[in-house]
């Protein structure tokens, strides 16, 4: 009797397909595997836009999902801006709120995003003063509160509302002026 090879007998390849189709269905599609990290990012329609002594800031709640196939690193989000006519400036993101009714902000840091994973906050976004900028801001704070502070001392204005020296202000203004975008 002569015995058929392995590979010609049906009840292998019955079994080979079977093998392959039991380790299949414990894997993820193929289509997922080979899928590059993709992001995919929703953004709510108004954003909260203000400044701080000229210096811009805005608030954006943003919702950002891995839709790829393996996890990706966020390292860096951030806005740019273009005045009309004017030259084109960025923001980045620099902390965000942990929960939408949360007061607390956290710093914003690189974050890891696993495949069908979602990240959703609301981002704020600003450039931070130089530490010279902000040595100056203080120093203009100060004056200007000494110098209401000052004349609400005087028994005359106890009751009145005091205005800064026009000196102080004027230095403010050009602080402004200089950040103002």
């Amino acid at each position: 009797m002569n015995p058929t090879p392995f590979y010609l007998d049906w009840q292998f390849w019955s079994a080979v397909v079977a093998a392959v189709a039991l380790l299949l269905s414990q894997l993820p599609p193929l289509h997922v595997l080979f899928r590059k990290p993709r992001l995919s990012c929703e953004a709510f329609s108004r954003m909260h836009i203000t400044h701080k002594v000229g210096n811009p800031n805005a608030q954006w709640h943003l919702i950002i999902e891995n839709t790829g196939g393996r996890s990706l690193r966020v390292k860096e989000i951030s806005l740019n801006f273009r005045k009309a006519g004017g030259a084109e400036f960025k923001l980045p993101a620099q902390n965000y709120l942990r929960t939408p009714d949360s007061t607390d902000s956290v710093m914003f840091t690189p974050f890891r995003l696993a495949p069908g994973e979602e990240w959703a906050h609301i981002i704020t976004f600003f450039d931070l003063f130089t530490r010279d900028d902000e040595k100056e801001y203080r120093r203009l704070e100060s004056d200007i509160r000494s110098d209401i502070l000052g004349q609400k001392e005087l028994p005359e204005n106890k009751e009145k509302l005091c205005e800064a020296n026009m000196a102080t202000v004027q230095e403010f203004v050009a602080f402004f002026n200089r950040h103002f975008k």
